[in-house]
């Protein structure tokens, strides 16, 4: 995976992951995998505009955590519980990696 910045991280998840309306619901597409957003996509319907904006940023903040290679299940916990907008969500996430998970997998390290 080659290096990259926050802002591109964040740009190029935004710029694979829509709503598209669909007759009358909303549909989300975001790729299958997340660390791989060229590969192959995948859809969801969720029941109301709200809980698909909601997930589009969720997915989208995971994503972009995911394109720097800070993503984990804990990340995603924390990205999913913290309300706001995707710089709201990414930071929280972010900072969970920085203070919780980095700290954590040097402690591993150490007792090996």
């Amino acid at each position: 995976m080659s290096k990259i910045s926050i802002t591109q991280a964040i740009n190029e998840a935004k710029s694979c992951i829509r709503m598209v309306k669909q007759g009358r619901q909303w549909v989300l597409v975001h790729p299958y995998y997340s660390d791989n957003i060229q590969g192959p996509s995948t859809h969801s319907q969720p029941s109301d505009y709200w809980d698909i904006r909601e997930r589009m940023t969720n997915a989208r903040a995971n994503t972009a955590l995911n394109l720097l290679g800070m993503w984990t299940w804990d990340v995603d916990t924390t990205v999913t519980e913290t309300r706001g907008n995707l710089r709201d969500k990414f930071s929280a996430g972010l900072r969970y990696y920085r203070e919780i998970e980095v700290p954590h997998l040097v402690w591993m390290n150490q007792a090996a």
